[in-house]
């Protein structure tokens, strides 16, 4: 599991470094042009809300991403979620380390006054799990929806379902715990 996710890292990093722009200024008679450097389209992003498991109960989750846009359609992310669900007598915390993929739905550049949705599959590593998944792989999907509301900040409404992958469970469906889901409102800055 711990090669799988390295591999997931390494992926991402040789990404990043694919699609590595230098900015450069070229002055022309009357016109200036400023090509894109490799910060441009890079984010920060944090996010807190209410968390659902059905098993469980509710609780409070909190997501912090970085990451970088391509192009219009497609970018990618690395995430850390926290979920802590308290059911009375018991709390569960999962702590997820993930990376994702990023794609705007409606493919147009961001603008102020305007919402974007994105949909962002993920998968990662759960530090900690519920259910006594420890240590194991976990799949998620997104859907985020910013709202521009300054060139560098963007205003968030997030949904999000995630799932443990654990060979050791033995519950209703097997190898995977019980599905929780997050609904979180948070705020991206833009680089």
């Amino acid at each position: 599991m711990k090669k799988f996710f390295l591999s997931c890292i390494l992926l991402l990093a040789g990404l990043t470094v694919a699609f590595a722009q230098e900015e450069t200024v070229e002055e022309t008679n009357d016109t200036t042009a400023v090509k894109a450097s490799f910060w441009n389209d890079t984010y920060v992003q944090a996010a807190d809300g209410l968390a659902l498991n059905l098993t469980t109960g509710i609780g409070n989750s909190f997501e912090v991403s970085a990451g970088k846009w391509f192009n219009k359609f497609v970018g990618v992310s690395i995430n850390y979620t926290n979920v802590a669900i308290f059911d009375g007598s018991r709390s569960f915390c999962d702590n997820l380390i993930g990376a994702g993929f990023l794609w705007n739905v409606v493919g147009k550049k961001e603008r102020i006054g305007i919402w974007t949705p994105v949909l962002s599959p993920e998968l990662g590593f759960m530090i900690t799990g519920q259910q006594g998944a420890n240590n194991s792989a976990y799949a998620a999907g997104s859907f985020y929806n910013y709202f521009r509301v300054h060139p560098s900040v963007d205003v968030l409404v997030n949904a999000k379902a995630y799932f443990g992958i654990d060979p050791h469970n033995t519950g209703r469906i097997p190898f995977i715990t019980m599905p929780t889901g997050m609904l979180s409102v948070g705020a991206r800055y833009r680089f």
